[in-house]
């Protein structure tokens, strides 16, 4: 059998058995008033409200995120997507709110964004906004917007993956793990998929340590059990950027 008809079977499979060739999911569906949906026409990231010291009010993600889904996004938070992105249902306290990008300072090598908050955002989503806390290793958890059900034997290749995406489901999710330094960098077998990216990384009194910089995966599918899974950002590093 040929490498290619292979990978026809494997996609095959995907598509009418996903659960026999996916691997296992580290997330639980969570509700954090303030950790939004950022979503563009076809895709989704994640962006979360924080307070930072002399700013107040802000919401931070990555740069990367904002420049692939481009100024025609809305936020959204307490609603499930399904197949195909579509609305598959939604909470009483759900949001759906145009957004504006008002980019209020950003770091390209950071690949860090902090944006001005809306006033209907606070208005209704009655959020107070995430507390930081210094850099700590150890235990610690990320919230955002991963794309469920997409992960497959990998080598199936990239067409397929982002078939996968299309069949999978989004909704808000919390993954935990360690979080640990090896040299400059700070690693993470915290679980993570395409959707996570601008997730905030938190301590487990729930206050934001930092950001996800980099996934590393198997052809951007990600597993489980590759460690180290994420690099992080510090809010540290995040601060004293800011203060240049």
């Amino acid at each position: 059998m040929t490498f290619k008809m292979k990978k026809l079977i494997i996609a095959l499979v995907l598509v009418l058995f996903p659960s026999l060739i996916q691997a296992k999911e580290g997330f639980t569906p969570i509700q954090d008033s303030n950790v939004f949906l950022i979503k563009g026409a076809t895709s989704g990231a994640t962006i979360f409200l924080v307070n930072l010291p002399n700013r107040g009010k802000v919401l931070m993600t990555q740069v990367h995120v904002l420049e692939a889904l481009g100024q025609n996004t809305k936020l959204f938070h307490g609603i499930k997507f399904g197949w195909f992105f579509k609305e598959e249902n939604k909470n009483n306290n759900a949001l759906e709110l145009p957004f504006k990008q008002e980019i209020i300072w950003k770091n390209d090598e950071l690949d860090v964004a902090i944006l001005k908050v809306p006033d209907e955002l606070i208005a209704k989503s009655n959020s107070l906004g995430l507390e930081i806390a210094p850099y700590k290793g150890g235990e610690a958890s990320l919230i955002g917007y991963p794309i469920i059900g997409k992960r497959t034997y990998p080598k199936v290749g990239k067409f397929w993956t982002r078939l996968g995406e299309f069949f999978g489901s989004v909704e808000q999710m919390e993954s935990s793990g360690n979080v640990w330094k090896e040299g400059d960098h700070i690693l993470s077998d915290i679980d993570a998929l395409s959707g996570n990216s601008g997730g905030p990384i938190l301590n487990e009194d729930k206050k934001v340590i930092g950001i996800i910089h980099k996934m590393k995966t198997w052809h951007g599918i990600g597993y489980r059990y590759l460690n180290p899974h994420i690099e992080v950002t510090s809010i540290d590093e995040v601060l004293k950027a800011l203060e240049k």
